[in-house]
């Protein structure tokens, strides 16, 4: 590009006109100002002296290139700060200088005018800084009362602006203004018009800016690198020899492979003698190849990809963008790639711009960093002809997805008021004061045209509100309203799987599962970001499966809706995309409590029976390879059939009601092998000279239609499927792994299996043992409190909630006591009372009419010593007088003469010890030993039945009357 520099004399009206020196650019991003002042001294043979450089009044410092003012070709740089008044002294100079030339014999007009004349060179002094007085020129001043304010007081002796010169000045301004502000070169029109006035035409060309470039200059240099030119041209340099492209002076001697570029020994000694760079391998010079880095092909869509796209994008605009700051980089080059640019991530050192930028695109001379207190990036020759091939590949790969209609996210219409409604109050996402980056997150949204709130949640991080009808027409929602919004049942914690590990370590993990479970929404969504290896905190491979064994617990025995994202900025369209979700499809009517009953809820120090929620979700399971899930979401975008009906083709058409879960195999695999096509179809365009894009990507896309669906795309429908249709999603990447997680989830809990398909599930029929009810087990994840309360909430649902369960007189006397068995488990507290939740679950069991066994359960017998014990300590002594509670003793013993044989949720080693301290505790008050043939010994649940056990309990109870003394302290 060419850019065109005025001489300093060219502001006065009485010097001649002359044509405005320009440069040729070629590498802009390499070009200092500083070298373009040698080369404009060049040209002038030295009678131009360039102190500074202006472009539209900004200064240009000569150690930074042409891309980083991002000049534009054709631009004219000024030498002044201020050109309009520079010509506007020169031009009343010379006025005052003909006055004074018209009375040549007037000692008073002789006398007014060498003062004024002096006083106008001053100024101009002033303004070009010519004696080095200030180290810079004056700022630029807008308008005349700022400019003559400053030079009255600047404190230049003889720098005055007298009454006459004051109105001339505004005449000139007003004069500039109405005929030459709109010309191309405003100032080359007005010096031009005041020579005309005053000199008349006197033959001479007009500097007009139309007219630059067009005559013939004493000399023209195109200049490539500043450096190179100002090598000397008869230097020896064989044919096949090369400079150094570090110092550009020293002929080349080495090699670097790795940073791709040829060095003389001095500068690679430099170069590789940091941390980082000296384990490269050096090979002599002959081995470089001809054109070093050409081989480079970067990943597509990656990081790398997307930052060489967004800057070239710049160079396409008018007027162009050569150089760019990291946030302009960062906005152009994000909808390109899945890699949050903007955040470095949870345990890297770096940003995705930062490693890709520093580490790859800068290493290998693509881009060139200026660093200052803003850093600004630009590309180089050859990083502009790589950016432009993949920006070609993008358009013709855009092109490809569009006509053969590979699926991509629903659109949703920004225009549209109601897309954002249920029914006549609108959606609103609370956000956790306490969240990272909530700032960014409720900027995003407003972007999108999500209402946001940022609150104190007592219960997880995000939650959604139906604003009050009255405030459903803002744009925006500033009032607390608690009584007023209804929250609709879904919650979402967001966990870093740092933040996880942290939570786990800590002891946080449970409660904050509790607090969601009291605040009464019914599904909870956890929300796992990042990746296990990319962890700060470098767990070992166990600790990794311990972490990934919690999340699986929560999903399948917790039914949690567990999901996984890999940055933040996906963790936040991961929110958008719900809350389109839940706009479009959630029943406003159906919303529940208030926000003020949901604080009310999690404040609440446990859980009240009613609250406790009894599991209802079918314990069957389907398995959708990659492929068929693939083909859902086609059937989808091409309106064959929609997932809705692809999900409930499988569970049911009440699939909403009874649940399941789907298996998702083999979808990671997916992913990578979409990459891997994209790779190889971009790198064989790279290594052409020439060639059709659309060409090149048809073939070898073409037969892969299918395997073209974004990584975004399934994870929305996974979304989708959970809060539309309530369903639990679980992705794989084995056969092994599938087969796992499905009899986990199928044998954790004894539901039923007859699935509303009617068919097979995908794995066969189910065969998990029969229940009459949907008690969930306790399991580690639930305090004994909770287990209590769930004992209780079974007893209910036993002669209560199920209308299809026949009740007797029988089975209402013993209900009726089971609120006092459920006092007497909460006085017992703490890890016994283990004991007599498993009690009241054999009492259910023994109702089912598939139970015909008459062993009695060995933890319920050992639940009735507990509560004889219990009865007698001394801290039960005001009870023990209680009529009411020998009542709860009898009911115990009726109880315990049920016929039951319930199978154990964990090994009775799980219990062992609390079921020896009650045996201990009911030896020392009954005066009896315990009946060692009921001791539960064996590790399966087994009961004794061998003499070898019974010693071994014999001998266990030896040991506990010699330690008698500290066991009193115990109890």
């Amino acid at each position: 590009m060419r850019i065109y520099i005025r001489n300093k004399q060219q502001y006065d009206p009485f010097v001649k006109g002359r044509d405005v020196l320009h440069v040729d650019v070629q590498n802009y991003a390499e070009t200092t100002i500083g070298a373009i002042k040698e080369i404009v001294k060049l040209l002038s043979r030295n009678s131009v002296k360039l102190d500074q450089i202006f472009y539209y009044n900004e200064p240009l410092a000569d150690d930074r290139s042409v891309a980083r003012y991002n000049i534009q070709p054709n631009e004219l740089l000024e030498p002044c700060s201020n050109p309009l008044w520079a010509a506007c002294m020169y031009t009343i100079w010379r006025e005052v200088e003909k006055e004074q030339n018209q009375h040549p014999h007037d000692e008073h007009v002789q006398r007014w005018t060498n003062k004024s004349i002096i006083r106008k060179k001053t100024i101009i002094g002033i303004l070009f800084s010519s004696k080095q007085e200030s180290n810079k020129q004056p700022p630029h001043f807008a308008d005349p009362d700022s400019f003559i304010c400053f030079i009255e007081n600047c404190g230049k002796k003889g720098a005055q602006v007298g009454h006459n010169s004051r109105a001339r000045l505004y005449a000139l301004y007003d004069e500039y203004l109405q005929y030459d502000s709109h010309q191309p070169d405003p100032i080359a029109s007005f010096v031009t018009r005041q020579r005309n006035r005053l000199f008349g035409d006197i033959g001479e060309r007009n500097c007009d800016f139309g007219n630059v470039g067009k005559s013939n200059t004493p000399k023209r240099v195109a200049h490539n690198n500043p450096r190179m030119e100002q090598k000397p041209k008869n230097s020896p340099r064989r044919k096949k020899d090369k400079l150094c492209e570090d110092c550009e002076e020293s002929l080349a001697s080495v090699y670097c492979g790795e940073c791709e570029i040829v060095l003389c020994l001095p500068c690679s000694e430099t170069l590789h003698a940091g941390a980082r760079r000296r384990g490269h391998r050096v090979v002599d010079v002959s081995e470089a190849p001809a054109n070093p880095g050409r081989d480079y092909a970067p990943h597509a869509y990656k990081a790398s990809f997307a930052l060489l796209c967004g800057l070239h994008s710049g160079l396409r605009e008018q007027p162009m963008k050569i150089s760019m700051t990291d946030d302009e980089v960062k906005a152009r080059s994000q909808p390109l790639t899945d890699t949050d640019l903007f955040d470095k991530g949870t345990g890297r050192y770096m940003s995705g711009f930062g490693g890709s930028m520093d580490n790859t695109l800068l290493a290998k001379n693509l881009v060139l960093k200026e660093a200052s207190a803003t850093p600004s990036y630009s590309l180089t020759e050859r990083g502009c002809l790589l950016a432009e091939k993949c920006t070609t590949f993008n358009e013709a790969f855009q092109q490809f997805m569009a006509l053969h209609e590979v699926p991509r996210l629903p659109q949703i219409d920004r225009n549209d008021p109601n897309r954002l409604m249920c029914g006549n109050r609108k959606l609103c996402l609370l956000i956790d004061e306490q969240e990272r980056d909530k700032e960014r997150l409720v900027q995003l949204c407003h972007n999108s045209g999500v209402v946001t709130q940022i609150r104190k949640l007592e219960a997880g991080d995000y939650l959604w509100i139906l604003l009050p009808v009255w405030c459903s027409q803002k744009d925006e929602y500033t009032q607390s309203l608690p009584d007023m919004e209804k929250v609709l049942p879904y919650i979402v914690e967001r966990k870093s799987w740092d933040d996880l590990n942290n939570t786990l370590n800590f002891n946080r993990f449970y409660p904050q599962l509790e607090r969601m479970k009291k605040s009464g929404i019914q599904n909870r969504f956890y929300l796992v970001e990042g990746h296990k290896d990319g962890m700060l905190s470098k767990p070992t491979a166990e600790r990794k499966e311990f972490l990934q064994h919690e999340l699986e617990t929560l999903l399948l025995e917790e039914n949690f809706y567990v999901n996984f994202t890999s940055t933040w900025l996906k963790t936040a369209q991961w929110l958008l995309q719900m809350t389109y979700i839940l706009a479009q499809n959630y029943d406003h009517e159906k919303a529940g409590i208030t926000f003020s009953e949901f604080v009310t809820n999690v404040r609440k120090h446990k859980m009240q029976p009613d609250q406790i929620e009894v599991n209802q979700r079918q314990r069957w399971s389907h398995l959708w390879m990659c492929d068929q899930f693939i083909n859902a979401v086609f059937s989808d975008s091409n309106g064959e059939s929609s997932m809705k009906q692809s999900v409930q083709g499988v569970f049911g058409t009440e699939v909403k009601k009874k649940g399941g879960l789907l298996i998702i195999q083999s979808l990671t695999v997916y992913n990578k092998n979409r990459q891997k096509l994209l790779n190889r179809c971009l790198d064989d365009f790279l290594k052409r000279s020439n060639g059709n894009m659309q060409e090149t990507v048809s073939n070898h896309l073409s037969q892969s239609i299918h395997q073209m669906v974004h990584y975004d795309i399934p994870c929305y429908w996974q979304l989708y499927i959970q809060v539309v249709l309530g369903i639990l999603v679980f992705r794989t990447e084995s056969q092994h792994e599938s087969e796992r997680i499905d009899n986990t989830f199928l044998h954790n809990n004894n539901d039923d299996d007859n699935h509303p398909g009617g068919g097979d599930s995908g794995w066969g029929q189910n065969t998990a043992p029969k229940t009459t009810t949907g008690m969930m087990y306790a399991t580690d994840s639930q305090t004994e409190t909770l287990m209590l309360e769930q004992a209780l909430a079974l007893s209910k649902s036993v002669h209560g909630a199920d209308p299809d369960l026949k009740t007797s007189d029988d089975d209402i006397a013993i209900t009726s006591n089971e609120r006092q068995l459920y006092n007497l488990a909460q006085q017992l507290g703490g890890g016994r009372s283990v004991a007599v939740i498993h009690g009241c679950q054999s009492r259910s069991d023994s109702h089912s009419p598939n139970n015909s066994n008459s062993q009695d359960d060995p933890l319920l017998l050992a639940a009735i010593e507990l509560s004889k014990a219990e009865v007698k300590t001394p801290h039960r002594e005001e009870k023990s007088k209680d009529d009411d509670f020998d009542a709860d003793l009898q009911n115990v013993l009726q109880l315990s003469k049920q016929d039951t044989k319930t199978p154990l949720t964990k090994p009775l080693s799980h219990y062992n010890d609390d079921l020896q301290l009650a045996l201990l505790m009911s030896e020392e008050t009954n005066g009896s030993g315990p009946d060692v043939d009921r001791l539960p010994c064996d590790q399966y649940g087994d009961l004794i039945d061998t003499s070898h056990d019974v010693e071994m309990a014999r001998a266990l109870q030896a040991q506990e009357e010699r330690n008698m003394s500290s066991s009193e302290k115990k109890c």
